[in-house]
């Protein structure tokens, strides 16, 4: 065998031709192979999307709906809670029912300092008599002051911005816009002059001598306490210059009935195949009640227990008025 045999020179170059690729190992891939980076395909990248945008959909409505039910539960325990004091000042006032909108001077009200809110003027409150009308401070000892009860999940923020006021214009912006406003015309009366002539309880109103006294006064006066609505969720405006003229909020210290009297249709809510209820609608045209919990609000009956009401519930009149007998009846006139 004939062997052939490199010059010295030739091996040289073999041996380091050869140690080049051992210490490149990109040199090492097979011929015919293409090299394939580290980096994602466009495909892959597409089917990556793809999934997480499903995901996405799929997680969502079910987060959102866990919110919702945490809106729920927070704002229900809330009208227990006003509930337990609403009685307790009852107890504390000989039988007396909660006035929702009391006259001038007929009450007064303290803060968790013991000082008189009717003189709360020197603190910058804009209008110490119109706090003091509103029932939340005249119910505030009974909840221990923890306004946060009366201001539940996004009027919390709502809270917090009074709070940073100055202390007399907090005094009176937390009056006006709790989660929970109360059935004020009907229950304990309501002296607004604002409801109109022949819908406050003033005595010298019109409303009042056409009527007589159509509201309750007393916890021995209700008939079915496990019908009778006390609370409801609320919604008004926020007041510009003493007027509520400014954006939506999910709260108001008062709501009203869908009906009142045979005599008047003011404060009336329209009929549901007229005007349906919807949450762009002016507060006032569904007596500032909300239906903010997926078309329900969260109502507290006199005998303290709490439930989800939908509008047809809401439009029963024996919800309302202790007298009522009937889902459509209607306050008569006093005529002799």
């Amino acid at each position: 065998m004939i062997r052939t045999t490199l010059p010295r020179g030739c091996k040289n170059m073999q041996k380091s031709l050869y140690d080049s690729q051992l210490s490149d190992p990109a040199r090492l891939v097979r011929r015919g192979s293409p090299a394939r980076g580290a980096g994602f395909t466009i495909v892959e990248l597409i089917v990556v999307i793809g999934i997480i945008t499903l995901l996405i959909g799929i997680l969502l409505p079910g987060l959102r709906a866990v919110r919702l039910a945490g809106d729920r539960t927070t704002e229900s325990n809330a009208a227990r809670t006003l509930m337990v004091a609403y009685h307790a000042y009852s107890n504390a006032n000989r039988d007396r029912l909660l006035t929702g909108f009391s006259p001038p001077g007929a009450f007064e009200a303290f803060d968790q300092h013991d000082h008189p809110i009717s003189q709360s003027q020197s603190f910058g409150n804009p209008n110490p008599a119109r706090t003091v009308s509103r029932y939340p401070w005249r119910l505030a000892p009974y909840f221990d002051y923890d306004f946060r009860g009366l201001y539940t999940n996004q009027l919390r923020n709502k809270l917090e911005e009074f709070q940073s006021e100055n202390y007399g214009t907090y005094l009176y912006l937390s009056s006006i816009y709790p989660a929970l406003g109360l059935n004020s015309q009907w229950l304990g009366g309501d002296f607004d002059p604002s409801l109109g002539n022949y819908a406050n309880t003033d005595p010298t109103s019109t409303a009042s001598q056409v009527f007589g006294r159509f509201w309750a006064t007393t916890m021995s006066e209700i008939r079915t306490p496990d019908r009778l609505l006390v609370f409801c969720s609320a919604r008004g405006r926020e007041f510009v210059d003493g007027s509520p003229a400014g954006p939506v909020v999910e709260g108001n210290f008062r709501v009203r009935s869908p009906r009142f009297s045979n005599v008047t249709n003011a404060g009336a809510w329209p009929d549901a195949e007229d005007q349906p209820y919807f949450s762009g609608l002016e507060p006032s045209v569904y007596g500032n009640v909300s239906l903010r919990h997926s078309g329900r609000a969260v109502v507290a009956f006199m005998d303290g227990h709490v439930d989800l009401l939908n509008e047809t519930d809401l439009r029963d009149m024996r919800r309302w008025a202790n007298q009522a007998d009937h889902p459509d009846w209607k306050l008569q006139a006093n005529v002799p």
